[in-house]
């Protein structure tokens, strides 16, 4: 389930936040896998944690709102 749509570093900080409280995810698309940057800042790069974990994820996102632009 997708959690959050980000440019690709952001992505990568969120993706390393959830590991340290024990919540795996991944990091999908954006880039090219790195080949194109620029994509990113178009569709950004979707940050995934299974359904489960969901819930948990958005709690630790909204204690960190800096990591998460406003739309």
């Amino acid at each position: 389930m997708t959690l959050v749509r980000v440019p690709r570093a952001d992505a990568d900080v969120i993706h390393a936040l959830l590991a340290g409280h024990g919540i795996t995810s991944v990091v999908v698309g954006g880039d090219a896998d790195g080949w194109y940057p620029n994509l990113s800042f178009v569709d950004g790069s979707a940050v995934q944690v299974f359904d489960d974990d969901l819930a948990e994820a958005r709690r630790i996102l909204e204690a960190a709102p800096e990591l998460v632009p406003d739309d």
